[in-house]
């Protein structure tokens, strides 16, 4: 069980990490930014962002609940979801 659970988060960090980059670069391409407020050089910073951590944290708690009931189904959610977000193969 620990393994899975050390293996479920790091799927979840990687899943957002690379979702979150993705969203960084095609963020400005179709208008979604804003001037950082916080900073003195009021910089434009890609909106929307918190919500591929949501996914990310998703992915990690779908592949916990496939391990504590349905354990071959969960693989097929991860990678359907990876294919929806169409990281699956930009990626490999």
């Amino acid at each position: 069980m620990d393994f899975f659970l050390y293996y479920s988060v790091l799927v979840g960090l990687m899943a957002t990490w690379v979702a979150t980059r993705k969203w960084i670069r095609k963020a400005p391409e179709i208008g979604l930014v804003c001037r950082d407020m916080n900073k003195l050089e009021k910089p434009q910073v890609p909106e929307m962002g918190g919500l591929y951590r949501h996914r990310g944290a998703s992915k990690a708690f779908s592949m916990l609940a496939g391990y504590n009931g349905l354990m071959v189904g969960f693989g097929v959610i991860i990678l359907l979801m990876l294919k929806y977000e169409g990281l699956l193969w930009n990626y490999l």
